[in-house]
């Protein structure tokens, strides 16, 4: 499986891997930043984070996109001695950006640098048609219950999606990369690993990729096709419910 998308989370992902000092400082200063709106006529969700993780949930029947990102300063420099107030100030200055273009939604953290003092952890829940498009440069993505699809980029982080409809296409730089969806439901299934495991797992049997490089695909008669990769690290699709 051959994929052309150019990683613009690069940067982020190269500074924020090579600081330490990742680890919050116990005690340091947080904000909460919050937004909600309506999700007529909405389409697609975009989200773009940097460091932190970000976790979105669908609702059936909702009718509102309701966000909750909580910012919490991290020392700069040695990781006991060094000093929160850097991050404190960027937290003070940062603001959520929401912005509409027709359909889509976009939302991402403004009037800070990509090289950040803090860690941001964004909760969302959206109506469950939606298509939820995610980049992240370091941190775990979760992604459960919509319909209309994840386009997920991971820079360095863990990436879980479940009982997801549509398209689902993860493509992570470091991190394990599991989704599981019913049996039924699944269409074309293609999954690779620069270094790791790549399995299928099925009712019954799994289907493996094998040597340095894997791949492993399958194909069902559902509607929900998986494209997955990741450069370091395993991916595993689990396809549930009973064997045929």
């Amino acid at each position: 499986m051959t994929r052309t998308r150019t990683r613009r989370i690069a940067p982020i992902v190269l500074a924020a891997a090579l600081v330490p000092a990742l680890a919050l400082a116990a005690g340091s200063k947080s904000r909460v930043l919050t937004w909600t709106g309506p999700g007529n006529g909405i389409t697609r969700i975009a989200v773009e984070g940097s460091v932190g993780d970000v976790t979105i949930r669908g609702e059936d029947g909702a009718d509102r996109i309701s966000v909750k990102v909580t910012l919490k300063a991290r020392r700069s420099g040695l990781p006991i001695l060094g000093s929160t107030r850097k991050g404190e100030r960027e937290i003070e200055a940062a603001r959520l950006g929401v912005h509409r273009d027709g359909g889509s939604v976009e939302m991402k953290l403004e009037g800070v640098d990509d090289d950040r003092h803090f860690e941001e952890r964004w909760e969302i829940t959206v109506p469950a048609r939606l298509l939820v498009a995610v980049e992240n440069g370091v941190g775990d993505v979760t992604v459960k219950d919509v319909a209309g699809g994840a386009d997920i980029e991971s820079g360095v982080g863990d990436v879980e999606v479940s009982r997801c409809g549509g398209k689902i296409d993860v493509d992570a730089g470091v991190g394990d990369v599991r989704i599981a969806l019913p049996r039924t439901e699944a269409g074309r299934i293609e999954v690779s690993s620069g270094v790791g495991d790549c399995e299928i797992r099925l009712p019954g049997r799994t289907v493996r990729g094998k040597g340095l490089g894997c791949d492993a695909s399958w194909k069902g008669e559902g509607g929900t096709a998986v494209d997955a990769e990741s450069g370091v690290g395993d991916v595993v699709v689990v396809l549930t419910g009973s064997a045929s």
